[in-house]
């Protein structure tokens, strides 16, 4: 007589579900998290909820709040600095002065606050019309939250250069800054990869329209290296 197959463990459903996310790198809502990841996994839709709460707890997904659903997704570490790496043209290391370290990493807080409001906006706008006349008359926000971003990239590339004059007068202090420009390139290449995580929700969410990523960067000046 065949031994009865045994179930999957709750960590075998997370790590398939993890899996998953990594094969799959962008948001997802949790209605099309159950509809999608059974077909691809096998694990059954009752115990999806589980295994996210499993995979958050352990920080091996992330979830961000969208109005008044949750965003999950996984990306590789790395992703998104190496993107603007290449687009910047070199990895080349920053020396920078503590004050205006300090004046820069402030403005990635102000830059949450404005992709919050914009989520929000968009979904608000998507729910209520679901047509793209809707979407591309709310611009304003889009576009201040690209301002704020080159900002922060200019404000740290004037002090790179003002330092660059003392750069070889102190090592200890040479190195301290550097890492704190480090951290700044870091805040800015997160907001900057939270401006494209918000292009491909509205892209997917809006695809039956049929904007593509160009004609969306167009209508809100959004740069193509950024």
């Amino acid at each position: 007589m065949a031994s009865k197959k045994k179930g999957l463990s709750m960590e075998e459903k997370a790590n398939r579900v993890e899996e998953w996310f990594a094969r799959h790198p962008q948001p997802y809502l949790l209605k099309e998290i159950t509809t999608l990841v059974p077909k691809a996994t096998g694990v059954i839709p009752q115990s999806i909820e589980e295994a996210l709460e499993l995979l958050l707890s352990e920080d091996r997904i992330t979830c961000d709040k969208l109005g008044i659903s949750n965003l999950y997704w996984k990306f590789a570490p790395g992703q998104a600095a190496g993107q603007q790496g290449s687009a910047g043209g070199g990895n080349k290391k920053k020396q920078v002065s503590f004050e205006s370290i300090a004046a820069a990493i402030k403005t990635p807080e102000e830059l949450r606050g404005s992709i919050a409001e914009l989520k929000n906006r968009l979904l608000e706008v998507t729910s209520a019309t679901e047509s793209r006349e809707a979407i591309l008359e709310q611009p304003d926000e889009i576009i201040a939250t690209d301002d704020r971003t080159k900002q922060l990239r200019s404000e740290i590339a004037v002090t790179v250069d003002e330092c660059s004059k003392f750069a070889d007068r102190d090592p200890l202090v040479a190195q301290q800054m550097q890492q704190s420009t480090e951290i700044a390139l870091e805040a800015a290449n997160r907001w900057a990869e939270n401006v494209a995580l918000l292009e491909q929700f509205v892209l997917r969410r809006l695809s039956h329209l049929g904007i593509t990523a160009r004609q969306f960067r167009e209508q809100f000046e959004i740069p193509e290296d950024l």
